[in-house]
């Protein structure tokens, strides 16, 4: 008769094999886990900058100038302004006849000031002028497209338009497209303004990274490098009348973003939501609304406030 296999021997094997496997699947996962963290170590202190700006040199927008100033009746003037780290910083004023203030714009992240033609259209269409700047990276700009930039570009065109143009601070609207949005509160922080429009905002950097890429969920706010362009802090703090303005349908950046930082602003505020826009197409789904909404603010707020700081 056969002899049969020793079964505790038998089943010590087993039990082994199921350790070692076991073993195997947590070295795996801490492997993994390593695997993110450094993943995101290298998108946090290595390739932020270019993951967030992407900025364009082309320069085709000129030849669209003299129609421009035909068809709005308005006036072109291309800037060059001396800005920090030795850059030079190209801007274009666009200036309305009658008009009482100036939009000093600050964009957003793709294209350059050319792309925002049309949001400069829609504005001037309200009866005031515009002026429009490319960060360090951008269009005619010098220098290199980096975050911890753009603050120090948004502050040197502030001061090219109060020292060099001659506007004073209670002509200025500070308008923030997108992540412009965060250089317009730095500037806001720093400078004086008659109000401020923030446009398809965020709520910061921070926060926005979190919600696009969850590798950076696994790192404590703490350890973000500089800027955080953390619009909820500063809307939550004094500041001059802020009109928010965001399109229901926004992919990019959810309205929610707008709606919270509404809740949370301290007065003077108002908002406006438009219907069926997304972040690309503000004052092309309802150019009437978005006019009233600039127009109506300018009337209810602005002309009943001092500038502020």
């Amino acid at each position: 008769m056969p002899e049969k296999l020793p079964e505790p021997q038998a089943q010590k094997g087993a039990k082994s094999t199921s350790k070692w496997s076991l073993k195997m699947f947590l070295i795996y996962c801490l492997n993994l886990y390593i695997c993110f963290l450094l993943a995101g170590i290298f998108i946090l202190f290595g390739i932020r900058d270019k993951l967030a700006l992407f900025p364009l040199k082309n320069q085709e927008w000129k030849a669209y100038l003299p129609e421009m100033e035909k068809k709005l009746d308005v006036k072109t003037r291309e800037c060059s302004i001396k800005g920090p780290n030795k850059a030079t910083i190209s801007a274009l004023l666009v200036t309305k006849s009658g008009s009482d203030y100036v939009y000093l714009v600050s964009h957003g992240n793709a294209g350059n000031l050319g792309n925002r033609i049309p949001l400069a259209s829609y504005i001037i269409s309200t009866g005031q002028s515009v002026f429009i700047y490319d960060y360090e990276g951008y269009g005619e700009s010098s220098g290199e497209a980096r975050l911890d930039k753009m603050i120090p570009d948004g502050l040197a065109a502030y001061d090219y338009l109060t020292g060099t143009l001659g506007y004073k601070p209670e002509q200025i609207i500070l308008y923030g497209e997108s992540i412009g949005c965060g250089v317009t509160t730095g500037i806001m922080k720093g400078r004086m303004a008659r109000a401020v429009v923030l446009q398809s905002s965020f709520t910061s950097l921070i926060e926005a990274g979190k919600d696009k890429l969850w590798q950076l969920k696994m790192f404590p706010d703490a350890i973000f490098p500089q800027p955080h362009l953390d619009n909820m802090s500063a809307v939550k703090s004094a500041h001059p009348p802020l009109l928010f303005i965001h399109g229901d349908q926004d992919a990019i950046l959810p309205v929610s973003y707008s709606r919270r930082m509404f809740e949370a602003a301290l007065p003077p505020k108002e908002y406006y939501e438009i219907k069926g826009a997304g972040h690309n197409n503000i004052g092309e789904t309802d150019l009437a609304g978005f006019r009233q909404a600039l127009i109506g603010f300018m009337d209810g707020l602005v002309k009943k406030s001092p500038a502020s700081q």
